[in-house]
């Protein structure tokens, strides 16, 4: 949570008049995708001068003074409320509605300059399993295992997201079927070795035809389900991709962090 306080200290001027001076002090925490610490912001306000026996100009100041530290309050709190409005509380991904709305955005730009688009769509298999055996604290673990692999995975500019129960959709700009078929294949190895976790993937890429971003959620969990239907722990592309090459791929994305 961002803290604030209050730095003082006590001087004589050039008259030898006691003064105090005061900084006022906002710290905000930055964290990356896997919600660890990485940054913190500093906001410091111009020190205020004062002498100990205040006059008017000095009571105009510490007015002012209290007017921007609860600026810096507002500003804080207005910060946390809109991560809390936009991302999964348990998950610490988008929710489903900030997610839609990111990716339609995506949708709308590559369109716009005929860039390429895939869409993932997995859920954890055997989750209500995980539930009914070990109780819904595993299961929430199970949940947030999948969403730090993953986010440790794409990029900055990929979108995450926990569509609904156990199912999340990753949206990859400027990226062809290969490589987002690469990338899957790295998150489920990464699952079944760290977490043993396995989950099933849809992958579905943006067509010349397609109007909006529901046709690329509608095919992806068209092959999510076939997927599972297949006996899970699968990935499942369009017909037409091409395979994918183990010495290498030819698809095109942006290099992984």
């Amino acid at each position: 949570m961002p803290v604030r306080y209050e730095a003082t200290g006590c001087f004589f001027d050039r008259e030898g008049q006691q003064c105090e001076g005061r900084q006022q002090v906002l710290l905000v925490p930055i964290a990356n995708p896997l919600g660890e610490l990485t940054h913190l912001l500093g906001i410091v306000q111009d020190s205020l001068w004062a002498p100990a026996q205040p006059g008017p100009q000095e009571l105009e100041r510490e007015l002012e003074r209290r007017v921007m530290a609860r600026t810096n309050e507002l500003m804080a709190a207005n910060l946390h409320l809109t991560y809390l409005a936009t991302h999964d509380c348990l998950t610490e991904t988008y929710n489903r509605r900030q997610l839609l709305e990111l990716a339609d955005n995506e949708f709308r730009r590559a369109s716009r300059y005929e860039l390429a688009l895939c869409l993932m769509m997995l859920d954890i298999d055997n989750f209500k399993l995980i539930n009914d055996e070990l109780g819904h604290l595993a299961g929430d673990h199970a949940l947030r295992t999948v969403a730090q692999a993953t986010l440790a995975m794409v990029r900055d500019c990929d979108l995450v997201g926990r569509y609904g129960g156990d199912e999340f959709i990753i949206v990859l700009p400027e990226t062809d079927i290969l490589g987002a078929r690469a990338i899957a294949e790295r998150l489920s190895k990464t699952l079944q070795e760290a977490g043993r976790l396995s989950v099933s993937i849809g992958i579905a890429s943006r067509a010349h035809d397609d109007q909006s971003m529901d046709e690329l959620i509608h095919r992806a969990d068209t092959l999510l389900l076939h997927a599972k239907r297949n006996g899970r722990n699968r990935i499942e592309c369009p017909p037409d991709a091409p395979p994918l090459q183990r010495n290498g791929t030819s698809g095109q994305f942006m290099p992984l962090r």
